[in-house]
């Protein structure tokens, strides 16, 4: 989590921002089940970037901006939101904190 952290810093977003979040979903971070809450694996990130056609850092700033979550579909915002809780989630804990 702290590379993806950095790597929103020297994209110039706040890691906190859903714009973030949708762009992790986009590339499909989290996907195998094997990757803990939290993470995305290498090869999740690399094909992600290459799915979106992304080879830079200036790529990524271009790329989320468009990330807002209002523009999702039902089903997509369904499927972000399911990856968006996992994401979140600590360690093998089933539920969030309430803040």
């Amino acid at each position: 989590m702290e590379s993806l952290a950095e790597l929103a810093t020297d994209a110039g977003v706040n890691p906190e921002e859903t714009t973030w979040m949708v762009f992790l979903w986009k590339l499909g971070a989290g996907k195998t089940a094997s990757t803990p809450p939290g993470e995305c694996s290498r090869e999740e990130f690399t094909t992600g970037m290459a799915a979106e056609g992304i080879k830079t850092l200036s790529g990524i700033k271009k790329q989320v901006p468009s990330c807002d979550v209002g523009f999702l579909l039902q089903e997509e915002f369904t499927s972000f939101y399911k990856f968006f809780f996992r994401f979140n989630l600590e360690g093998t804990h089933k539920t969030l904190e309430v803040n």
